[in-house]
């Protein structure tokens, strides 16, 4: 018990004497607040000085009040304080905070459906450029391919055949990499295709080449008209923006070409341009309600 009671009374100065520093630390602050507005006095001169103007007696006033602040920060109860506040902060210095005076938390209204809102920089979702595939569909590959050019020529107008050299050369690989599709009347395209890599057999379009019907051209030379080289151009750029666009998705942006020359721009509804005159060169895939087509536009109409 009496180990007991020993104990309660060491505690208890403990705690008094801690609660003495704070409040000597606390008187400390707000003796050096109010130091603050004792600057500009000093540095403010007298506008007619004389050895009894209320400006110096304040002066001095000012004066005698720094020396009392700094006798107070000399003197050993607030030099105790201060040395076990530091070692305190050594100790824990979380939830410190410079101000201890309470902070003053404003509740903030919600805003109003009439107040502007913050701008958000969202950027703008970019379409496909080529359809997507069916889900049933896949990749093509080298295994594929004769039965996709034949399941292609049953069910389209155009032609699609797999086209090599005449006379083929003998330093030639025997596998494929052109296919030749002929749109009658209106132009033949060149294909050439590759392997995406060795361990993935997809087929990729590297580079495509079209031609007037009529035109006895090689696959990877241009053609002498430019309504067929600004085509070639176009999806050129198509195939540089998405490189991994599936061979079947390129030989149908190709087959929607079978109207060139007819149908009109869907944005200024004419065939060919006021300068130029050149027929809907560029091809936008477009899906309304789940259905997707190819539509025709004009380089210069934005």
């Amino acid at each position: 018990m009496q180990v007991d009671s020993s104990t309660n009374i060491s505690d208890s100065s403990n705690a008094a004497g801690l609660q003495a520093q704070i409040q000597n630390l606390t008187d400390l602050y707000n003796r050096v607040t109010a130091l603050r507005c004792i600057p500009p006095h000093l540095l403010r001169s007298p506008s007619q000085p004389s050895p009894l103007s209320p400006a110096q007696n304040d002066i001095r006033s000012h004066f005698t009040q720094l020396h009392q602040v700094a006798d107070t920060i000399r003197s050993s109860p607030v030099q105790q304080a201060l040395k076990c506040a530091q070692s305190s902060f050594e100790s824990d210095p979380t939830e410190l905070t410079t101000n201890p005076r309470r902070e003053n938390r404003k509740r903030r209204r919600p805003p109003t459906p009439e107040s502007p809102q913050p701008y958000v920089n969202v950027e703008p979702t970019r379409p496909p450029l080529f359809p997507p595939l069916d889900s049933a569909a896949s990749p093509l590959s080298l295994h594929d391919l004769h039965d996709y050019v034949l399941q292609f020529n049953c069910s389209h107008k155009s032609r699609l055949h797999i086209w090599h050299h005449t006379p083929p050369p003998s330093t030639s690989s025997t596998k494929p990499r052109i296919l030749r599709l002929i749109t009658p009347d209106v132009l033949t395209a060149y294909v050439t295709f590759d392997t995406k890599s060795e361990s993935d057999p997809a087929l990729v379009v590297e580079t495509v080449s079209t031609f007037g019907s009529r035109e006895k051209k090689a696959p990877h030379s241009q053609s002498n008209f430019a309504v067929f080289r600004q085509v070639s151009q176009q999806i050129s750029k198509m195939l540089h923006s998405e490189p991994d666009a599936p061979l079947q998705s390129v030989i149908d942006l190709l087959n929607s070409y079978e109207a060139l020359f007819v149908d009109p721009c869907h944005l200024c509804t004419r065939v060919l341009t006021v300068e130029g005159h050149v027929p809907p060169v560029v091809r936008v895939w477009s899906e309304i309600d789940g259905v997707g087509k190819w539509k025709p536009k004009h380089v210069s109409c934005k």
